[in-house]
């Protein structure tokens, strides 16, 4: 089964229809739950375009129908991912930029315990927080973002949301609240960072181009069926790399999969970070991110005011 979920995200990637056809195929019967949830996370970490969204209603709907037999939504969504453009930016974002290990001087320290794990006033931070997300300043979004997100879940998503319906389209909008209800859907430490940073270069990108326009819509209801490809083939050999047994035996490693995965995407949506080196990611995967999500012990009528954006002394104006 590891080998063919692996299949099915590497051949995604490509724009390998029969093989993602026939990886989807092998796991629907046993492992249904799991490729969906497979497919979502392939909606953050490879796909340019605003798909988490309509991945998440087939879900819904396939669930809905309860029939293991049924193909159409599951073929629907992997003729979906396979067509739409593959971008790894938001990968990217979440190894590399949320990150807040290393304390930055960004702000004043605050006093009591409305905080964040550096010591940096929250409401201060909640205040530059939604500034950088509107100005594209990925850096510090994501270091104030992450310092934010580790302690106040409530509070980075509402601030998020905000920014959104500041932004104004409602394309957006929609993508951003499924994004929110996946990554609050857990306790924040299960959860992975890559809803949270697909959500903050969607929006850093929406508020750099001015416009929503790039983004691109497909019609769901023209798929090739996913029985199509039912008989039996050979796993091809790019789905081996350092996270199948297969490919540690070779000695292959996460640097390899990095320039791998990000060569192999197709159809290619140039991004901001094509280019970049992943090597504040490779050092934290050696010596860890750093993150703590232990809140401090806060009334609980103080936390839930403040995750929804208001503050003990006064209405804060997100």
């Amino acid at each position: 089964m590891f080998e063919v979920s692996s299949l099915i995200q590497k051949a995604i990637r490509r724009k390998d229809m029969e093989y993602a056809c026939y990886a989807a195929r092998e796991m629907m019967f046993k492992y249904r739950s799991y490729l969906w949830k497979r497919m979502i996370v392939v909606t953050a970490e490879d796909c340019f375009d605003l798909v988490t969204r309509p991945i998440f209603i087939l879900r819904q709907r396939d669930e809905e129908c309860g029939n293991i037999n049924e193909t159409k939504h599951i073929s629907q969504a992997v003729n979906l991912l396979v067509n739409t453009r593959k971008n790894r930016d938001a990968d990217f974002f979440a190894c590399n930029l949320l990150n807040s290990k290393n304390k930055w001087n960004v702000c004043p320290d605050g006093e009591g315990y409305l905080v964040t794990r550096h010591g940096h006033d929250l409401k201060t931070m909640a205040t530059l927080f939604k500034k950088t997300i509107l100005n594209a300043e990925d850096e510090l979004c994501g270091y104030i973002g992450n310092e934010i997100r580790n302690w106040y879940l409530g509070l980075f998503w509402t601030i998020v949301r905000d920014a959104a319906r500041e932004l104004g389209y409602p394309s957006i909008m929609r993508e951003i609240d499924v994004l929110w209800t996946i990554d609050m859907s857990k306790p924040v430490k299960d959860t992975t960072f890559i809803y949270a940073a697909k959500a903050l270069t969607i929006l850093m990108r929406v508020a750099k181009e001015g416009n929503a326009d790039f983004y691109q819509m497909f019609d769901v209801h023209k798929y090739v069926d996913i029985s199509v490809f039912d008989n039996y083939r050979n796993i091809p050999e790019y789905t081996f790399d350092c996270h199948t047994i297969k490919g540690k035996q070779r000695g292959l490693t996460d640097a390899d999969f990095i320039v791998s995965e990000q060569a192999a995407l197709n159809p290619l949506q140039r991004g901001w970070y094509d280019e970049r080196d992943w090597g504040r990611d490779q050092e934290c995967v050696k010596n860890g991110y750093g993150n703590d999500f232990s809140t401090p012990k806060i009334p609980k009528d103080v936390l839930d005011s403040v995750n929804r954006g208001v503050f003990p002394t006064s209405m804060f104006d997100l």
